[in-house]
């Protein structure tokens, strides 16, 4: 009878001990996977946040761009209407000399029927 309880005991505390190393290693387990989770978390997050800081240096971009064109665009209008005031500020010059050239040769012919 000594002899199978102590066979006994040994039995149960074999099945304690794997039953220990089984929690010990579902324990480690969990521990592993919620690191590796906490991981790829980590790195979605980081991911996220890159994909966040590209969309906005983009849009910065975007929105850089797009004053640099306004501001060539109203550059272009500025020289096109300095382009014109000077077209027609020549048209008159050109006019004028037209007329000073007709009154001069007016002039000539008056003085020479004289």
């Amino acid at each position: 009878e000594v002899e199978a309880a102590r066979a006994m005991e040994e039995e149960a505390t074999r099945v304690r001990e794997e039953a220990a190393a089984r929690v010990k290693e579902q324990e480690t387990w969990f521990k592993e996977e919620r690191d590796s989770q906490e991981r790829r978390e980590t790195r979605l997050r980081a991911e996220v946040e890159a994909a966040s800081r590209a969309q906005a240096e983009s849009a910065a971009d975007a929105e850089e761009a797009t004053w640099k064109a306004q501001a060539a665009q109203a550059e272009a209008e500025l020289r096109a209407e300095a382009m014109r005031q000077r077209e027609a500020a020549l048209r008159q010059a050109a006019k004028e000399e037209a007329a000073r050239q007709r009154e001069a040769a007016l002039r000539d012919l008056k003085e020479g029927a004289a």
